[in-house]
């Protein structure tokens, strides 16, 4: 275990402090508004670097759609209850939260839906909320910070986050285990859940845009989102083992919302070399970019049934950049778009605008002709 200087975990709590700050401040804004939508379910902006397009002002970019079309058609009623696995996944976190004793099985739940009665829970992902989302193995403090007067530094901070400087310093030295998702199944199918982003550890490993390679048989010069492969990896073993536990001869529904899309995109490229492979169904909601054009050309061909559900006035679905100065981002899927403006950028990102669209019935594979 890699040893932690009073210097590095000041450091790093720091921007750990900085975060959780940032995003209490967003969950307070989202529980004003009035009426207030499911409040955890929304993610703080970033920084500019992560909206930084680097591609050409005068030629705009296309919305991109799947490159292998889906050999089974989107389903309505399906992707109904994956929104709904959405939710649930958010409150099995919390409920963990809340009570550590709590085992992480589904059914207490409050947004849990008589619709899964027939499903049985075979995992429950739980990992170790690391800072930044990242193992701090290995990490090295640049020589220019090694100097900072931090204490000097801290004083100067906003109160809100100095106030939060002690339970993100606690957090670096003791992290805490926190759920991110179950799985199910059942004799007509099989589902597995990834929860989007609930705290700064997660919010700050979704900023993490800098590439790197992803190594998979046929894989060929792929390159995937640091931050997010990073994060999928905490949970990857207990993915393998549970899909071990899974109906191979029933279909694997896959799914999760912003952060939690990510997480599913990356779990069904890693299941795609498993016995599940003919059976995946991926469907996502307020995905972010996860990879390359190699990528999404590889995870395509690999599992060509996967739908891309997102909110044209939801910011999420639009980083990271298409194209910045060092690498490109494409979405996987096919398309399935709706207009849900809510007035403000947060709302527009929540699951109850999703559930809204959906159980209305108004997402449509074809994109809106705007005038221009």
């Amino acid at each position: 275990m890699t040893k932690l200087t009073r210097r590095k975990v000041l450091l790093t709590g720091l921007a750990a402090g900085t975060a959780s700050a940032i995003a209490t401040q967003q969950h307070s804004i989202q529980a004003a508004e009035p009426p207030t939508p499911n409040k955890n379910n929304g993610e703080p902006k970033g920084p500019p670097a992560l909206f930084d397009y680097d591609g050409d002002p005068n030629s705009p970019p296309k919305v991109e759609d799947g490159l292998v079309q889906p050999t089974v058609p989107y389903d309505r009623t399906l992707s109904k209850l994956m929104i709904q696995c959405c939710d649930i996944a958010y409150d099995q976190y919390a409920a963990g939260i809340a009570n550590p004793a709590y085992d992480g099985s589904i059914k207490s739940l409050k947004s849990y839906t008589p619709l899964l009665d027939g499903y049985t829970e075979v995992a429950a992902f739980k990992a170790q909320e690391e800072l930044l989302g990242l193992s701090l193995q290995g990490t090295v403090i640049p020589k220019i910070l090694q100097q900072l007067p931090l204490d000097a530094i801290e004083r100067q901070l906003p109160q809100e986050i100095r106030d939060r400087l002690p339970r993100a310093l606690q957090r670096v030295a003791n992290p805490r285990s926190v759920y991110l998702g179950f799985a199910l199944t059942s004799k007509q199918g099989n589902i597995i859940v990834f929860r989007g982003s609930q705290t700064s550890d997660d919010w700050i490993s979704n900023l993490q845009v800098r590439q790197v390679d992803y190594v998979q048989a046929g894989a060929k010069a792929a390159k995937v989102h640091r931050g997010f492969q990073s994060f999928y990896t905490n949970v990857q073993t207990q993915v393998q083992a549970a899909a071990k536990l899974l109906n191979p001869a029933a279909p694997c529904y896959l799914t999760g919302h912003s952060l939690g899309a990510a997480l599913a995109t990356f779990a069904a490229s890693d299941l795609s070399s498993s016995r599940m492979k003919p059976q995946l169904r991926l469907y996502t909601y307020a995905s972010p970019r996860v990879g390359n054009l190699a990528f999404a050309e590889f995870l395509s061909g690999a599992v060509p049934n996967m739908y891309r559900i997102f909110n044209l006035a939801d910011s999420v679905p639009a980083v990271p950049p298409s194209k910045t100065q060092n690498s490109d981002f494409r979405h996987v899927g096919q398309n399935w778009s709706f207009l849900y403006y809510t007035g403000d950028v947060a709302p527009n990102h929540f699951t109850s605008v999703y559930r809204a669209a959906i159980a209305k019935q108004v997402e449509t594979n074809m994109l809106p002709d705007f005038p221009v």
